[in-house]
């Protein structure tokens, strides 16, 4: 199946541009400066296409080996993903319709240093193991890309814990749930953008959920051994004289041909075979350093039945 860019950034780094303008227009001086960054860093980012939903792994929770793996494979990354009704939220009174996505990741010393320094935040312990992930979309019923009020700070390694009342999320430094776990953040606000918006810091972690699982699951899966990268370059410019928007190259997932043998589906082995179902694509891991990914099949015995389930299948080949 061929992966073609989504080209989501050749129309936000612009439009993320003039929101700094705008900002400045109001006033809003910081979230001007933070804004403008943000687009500067877009730009220069390495950009990765995501399957639809933007999700690598079933399940809700937080597992321990996505915040252990969260090492960027470059130093500013942008993935982009479409958001289609089967992946979004509920409807409720906190959510408005987003398809269009992309979760711009940096590490540290790679600009996130500087957009700390802009909010007035202190030096963290370990700061090489931070990484910032700050959610950039077009909302449906815009025609302009624009970055959320807030980031969000994550550090690798940080213990993933089930969650109980006490992660109740009342500051910046809160717990990000999703399922049955809980792992600890920061978020970093566009301060007088985010004042505006009512500066809700439960809004905030709602808002950021999905680039930050983007971005750790993205990481977690290039970080297994048999994951190479196929880079996509851009045949040309979109548009026409000085509406010209330069597009970006692009990198897809692939993984690579397996060496090992292979269990048959239906294949005798010393346990009762299940019914015949789809199992996901997921992380397997072969030692303490060492993961790999193994593609969605079927699997199971015909013998014993069949199991019917949709499913929203990771990795494209």
């Amino acid at each position: 199946m061929s992966v073609a860019p989504l080209h989501y950034s050749a129309s936000a780094v612009p439009d993320v541009r003039e929101f700094a303008v705008t900002m400045a227009q109001r006033g809003f001086t910081v979230s001007a400066q933070i804004a403008a960054l943000l687009a500067e860093l877009l730009d220069q980012s390495q950009k990765f296409i995501l399957p639809d939903g933007g999700r690598m792994f079933a399940g809700e929770t937080w597992k321990q080996a996505e915040i252990d793996a969260l090492r960027l494979p470059y130093s500013a990354i942008a993935a982009e993903y479409h958001v289609g009704q089967e992946f979004a939220h509920p409807s409720g009174p906190m959510t408005i319709p987003v398809s269009r996505r992309i979760a711009l990741a940096v590490d540290i010393g790679a600009g996130a240093d500087r957009l700390l320094r802009m909010t007035g935040e202190g030096p963290d312990e370990d700061p090489d193991r931070l990484v910032l992930v700050w959610p950039i979309c077009r909302a449906d019923r815009d025609t302009r890309w624009a970055p959320y009020p807030t980031g969000v700070l994550v550090r690798r390694g940080d213990s993933v814990v089930p969650f109980d009342s006490e992660h109740h999320l009342v500051a910046p430094n809160a717990h990000l749930t999703t399922g049955a776990t809980t792992v600890p953040i920061r978020i970093i606000p566009m301060p007088e953008l985010f004042q505006a918006a009512g500066g809700s810091y439960e809004r905030a972690v709602y808002d950021t959920t999905d680039e930050l699982r983007a971005i750790t699951e993205l990481c977690a899966v290039l970080n297994c051994s048999n994951i190479e990268t196929r880079t996509i370059s851009p045949r040309r410019k979109q548009g026409r004289g000085k509406n010209k928007r330069k597009l970006y190259e692009y990198r897809t997932l692939e993984v690579a041909p397996s060496s090992g043998r292979q269990t048959e589906p239906g294949q005798p082995s010393d346990r009762r075979a299940p019914r015949i179902h789809l199992r996901r694509g997921h992380i397997r891991r072969l030692g303490e350093d060492r993961t790999t990914w193994v593609q969605a099949c079927m699997v199971g015995s015909k013998q014993a039945g069949m199991v019917v389930k949709d499913y929203a299948v990771g990795v494209g080949s």
